[in-house]
């Protein structure tokens, strides 16, 4: 069936429990793929340490992370 290799799901009332459960394992495959290449993405080969561009964007999202929580505490 082409079920597992369908690109745009969407839910149809009665709900089928083949379509259903299809579309979920797609999401799922989907996302740990995503994951997977995000992770080499930003990591080098060697080390497994996280480029610096990388590392620099963490930096900066804490810094403006710590920015929100310390306006929080002023009011």
């Amino acid at each position: 069936m082409g079920l597992e290799n369908s690109s745009a799901d969407f839910i149809l009332k009665p709900i089928l429990t083949q379509i259903f459960s299809a579309g979920v394992s797609n999401i799922i495959k989907l996302l740990a793929a995503t994951r997977k290449l995000e992770l080499l993405a930003s990591t080098g080969p060697l080390a497994c340490a996280y480029y610096r561009r990388d590392f620099m964007e963490t930096g900066d999202n804490e810094l403006l992370r710590s920015k929100r929580c310390y306006d929080l505490e002023q009011f």
